[in-house]
C-alpha cells in the first residue's frame, strides 16, 4: 500500500490541467495544451480527497504548505481544522516555523513516536513563549495543569522523574490539546492572520 501512496503523491507533483483543446478530424482526436499546474493539482487533489473520504483511511492530501501534496494522518472530526486556523493566525514568523514544523511532523504518515514527541515538544516551546496568554485565558489551574503534562511526562524535559510509561494515544491527546489551546487564545486575542514580524 505505500508504494499506492507514494504514486499518488508523485503524480500530484507531475499533475496539469489542459487549457485548450483541439479536435483533429484525421486523426479524430483531441490535442490538449497550454497545461495549468494549480488548476490540475486543485482538482487532482479533491479527486483523491473524495475517494480517501469514501474509505476508512484516514489520509488526506494536503492542500496547504508546508506538506502540501502529501498524504497525511487527518482525524475524521473536527480537530481536522485546528492546524489550519492555528497557522492562519500565528504571530510571528518563529512561531508560525516552530507551528509548521510540528504539523508536518505529527502529520506525516511516516511519523514514528519520537517524531511525533518533537510535534509536541514545538507546541510546547510556542506555549512557552505565550505563557502569559496561556495564564490569562485558560486560567492558572488549567495552565498549570498542562504544563505539568509538557515538563513531568517525558516530553519536554528528560529526566529520572519524568514519567515515560504512556501509550501512544497519549501523546496524541497532548499534541492535540495544545494545538486546541492556541487556536483559542488566538480567537480569544482576536489573531486572524500571520503578519511577519
Amino acid at each position: 500500500m505505500e508504494h499506492l501512496y507514494d504514486l499518488v503523491e508523485l503524480c500530484y507533483d507531475m499533475v496539469a490541467r489542459p487549457s485548450i483543446r483541439n479536435y483533429h478530424s484525421f486523426y479524430e482526436e483531441w490535442d490538449y495544451s497550454d497545461f495549468d499546474r494549480p488548476a490540475g493539482r486543485f482538482v487532482y487533489r479533491w479527486s483523491v480527497n473524495a475517494a480517501l473520504s469514501s474509505s476508512q483511511s484516514s489520509l488526506r492530501m494536503s492542500q496547504d504548505a508546508p506538506d502540501e501534496g502529501q498524504l497525511v494522518t487527518t482525524p475524521n472530526d473536527p480537530r481536522a481544522q485546528l492546524p489550519d486556523r492555528v497557522l492562519a493566525a500565528s504571530g510571528t514568523a518563529k512561531e508560525r516555523d516552530r507551528i509548521e514544523h510540528a504539523i508536518t511532523e505529527f502529520r506525516d504518515r511516516h511519523a514514528t513516536r519520537e517524531a511525533k514527541r518533537d510535534a509536541v515538544i514545538a507546541l510546547g516551546a510556542v506555549l512557552e513563549l505565550r505563557r502569559t496568554e496561556v495564564k490569562d485565558h485558560l486560567g492558572s489551574k488549567d495552565e498549570g495543569a498542562l504544563f505539568e503534562i509538557l515538563n513531568n511526562f517525558d516530553i519536554r524535559h528528560l529526566n529520572r522523574t519524568a514519567q515515560g510509561d504512556y501509550e501512544d494515544d497519549f501523546l496524541e491527546w497532548v499534541f492535540w490539546t495544545c494545538l486546541a489551546s492556541l487556536a483559542f487564545m488566538n480567537a480569544r486575542t482576536g489573531r486572524q492572520r500571520f503578519e511577519e514580524s
